[in-house]
């Protein structure tokens, strides 16, 4: 699964896990603001770490630091029909 966080500062994490709430509960601990969950993409798991490379290689433009990307990136991916259609949101906590 690619997963699609936010910080207080608007920031995009993407990245992947086989379990989103543990990995968010990982970041949180380390990350003073609370993290929400904007999106998934539904992917097995051994294509996830090679689909997050891609989606960080074409949302490059965008990118702050490590895994995080400005907030654009959403607008970015979801003007493609195929992110557009297979980006599910994620009721926000």
């Amino acid at each position: 699964m690619i997963y699609f966080l936010q910080n207080a500062e608007g920031h995009i994490k993407i990245g992947y896990t086989t379990n989103l709430e543990q990995r968010k509960q990982t970041l949180q601990t380390g990350n003073s603001s609370l993290l929400r969950t904007l999106y998934v993409i539904e992917i097995s798991n051994e294509e996830s770490f090679i689909f997050e490379q891609h989606v960080h290689e074409i949302c490059s433009q965008f990118f702050l630091q490590g895994e995080w990307f400005s907030t654009k990136v959403i607008d970015h991916l979801l003007d493609h029909p195929w992110y557009r259609t297979h980006m599910l949101a994620v009721d926000a906590l």
